[in-house]
């Protein structure tokens, strides 16, 4: 008999991250950051309502990458360019 865990685990479990040695983890240097906060058009923080895309889905599209299997580790945070008010 399964686990309330396991029988919902087995239903869901293609939801989740894939294992360890299918993902892609990718170090971003400086020239890619600044590239991909180019694409920033607005954040969070001064448009809640309006940023809906999270910067590793931006970082995929300035690399190519598949999101599925990609995350991202970087040196430095990326900064949100000074938009006009």
């Amino acid at each position: 008999m399964w686990s309330d865990f396991e029988w919902y685990f087995s239903r869901v479990g293609f939801l989740l991250d894939p294992p360890l040695e299918q993902q892609n983890v990718v170090l971003i240097n400086a020239t890619t950051l600044h590239e991909a906060e180019r694409l920033i058009e607005s954040c969070e923080h001064c448009n809640p309502d309006g940023a809906e895309i999270p910067f590793d889905n931006v970082l995929d599209r300035t690399r190519g990458s598949d999101p599925s299997v990609t995350d991202y580790v970087s040196g430095a945070a990326g900064e949100v360019p000074k938009l006009p008010p």
